[in-house]
């Protein structure tokens, strides 16, 4: 999404941005500024709602308000600090379906390159509009889609209404991010939350007959069965570097999406219908097994820099499913997954959380 501003002055969007970036590089450097934290969640919270009505004319100011909001909202769910997080993920949520940035595809298109186009009703004209810029309109809309999922997956709420139409492209190709095919490790990550909402969802609702949710099964597996392969093809050049020194961006969207499969299975089949399965128990044992596998190879957990907050919720859900379990490799399994759990706690308080209320809880906080 755009980080330049278009002159030498600013719109007051941008600028909220810029806090908001602040707030993320303090959150960052190890010694972060507790005083200045509180400060810009201040500033920026308090002024956020009143630049509504400037942002309305112009693709940039969007996209620079959701940006905002999206970054904001995943602050607070790194806190553990849920009201605020689910507050500002739903703006976010909000902003984007209104400017339709969820069809992107449609065709045909209104003959103007602004959003305000969308926002009186009608969809973006994606043909007139720079390829830069659409590719920062489809960033920002699957940006938003992933926030609602990572929701989904700490806490078992998101902000998308359902069966909301979406034919906007996947965000196959991201500068910095190497593609295995012609699958970038950030489309994989999104297709990977993805399924972990549709299978809370899934088993959340009732009167599924056992065949549903048998082919449903079905189609997860042989999506487990992709990424285990992306991931092992991609292995080579990056999971046999010294991550120590820092984040890598693309290792951490690939043990993401390993974690969000893993999730969903250990959902569908352990606490869904499934759960009297052999060959589903198999499964979801070896997806929990391999995640762990992953955490331990790049040493994602001890990263000084921390992880992705979402792991902590992911790692809980292996954690709740093995941590009290008879048999002892998958009690093994469960306490390996609570110790990868601390490691992450220093930094990350939803971590901490998780921590807390490990073994035998439900992963939804």
């Amino acid at each position: 999404m755009a980080l330049s501003p278009p002159d030498n002055h600013p719109h007051i969007s941008f600028t909220r941005l810029i806090h908001v970036v602040q707030l993320w590089a303090n959150k960052i450097v190890q010694a972060g500024n507790e005083d200045l934290e509180q400060d810009l969640l201040c500033l920026v919270s308090q002024q956020l709602t009143t630049e509504l009505h400037t942002i309305l004319d112009e693709q940039h100011h969007v996209l620079w308000a959701i940006q905002c909001r999206v970054l904001l909202s995943l602050h607070y769910l790194d806190q553990a600090r849920l009201v605020e997080g689910s507050h500002w993920c739903a703006a976010a949520t909000s902003l984007a379906l209104t400017a339709r940035l969820n069809l992107l595809g449609t065709s045909p298109r209104p003959q103007s390159s602004s959003l305000q186009f969308a926002l009186e009703g009608s969809v973006p004209n994606c043909f007139n509009i720079h390829p830069a810029h659409f590719q920062e309109m489809v960033n920002a809309f699957w940006s938003v889609a992933l926030l609602n999922n990572y929701w989904v997956a700490a806490s078992g709420t998101h902000s998308f209404p359902h069966n909301v139409p979406v034919n906007t492209p996947y965000p196959d190709t991201q500068p910095g991010h190497s593609a295995n095919g012609n699958t970038s490790a950030h489309a994989l990550l999104v297709d990977g939350s993805l399924w972990l909402k549709r299978t809370i969802t899934l088993v959340e609702c009732q009167g599924q007959s056992d065949m549903d949710l048998w082919n449903f099964g079905h189609q997860l597996a042989h999506f487990a069965i992709f990424v285990e392969t992306h991931i092992n093809g991609a292995g080579t050049g990056v999971f046999h570097q010294d991550h120590h020194q820092g984040r890598d961006a693309e290792t951490e969207m690939l043990v993401l999406t390993q974690g969000m499969v893993t999730a969903a299975m250990i959902r569908l089949h352990i606490f869904g219908s499934f759960h009297l399965a052999p060959q589903s128990h198999q499964k979801c044992f070896a997806a929990a097994q391999f995640l762990l596998y992953l955490i331990e190879t790049t040493g994602i957990a001890a990263w000084p820099q921390g992880a992705d907050p979402v792991l902590g919720p992911l790692l809980a859900c292996v954690a709740d499913a093995y941590a009290t379990s008879s048999d002892p490799t998958a009690l093994s399994l469960g306490q390996h997954a609570i110790t990868c759990l601390k490691h992450l706690a220093p930094k990350s308080p939803l971590a901490g959380h998780c921590v807390t209320h490990a073994p035998g809880s439900q992963t939804t906080l």
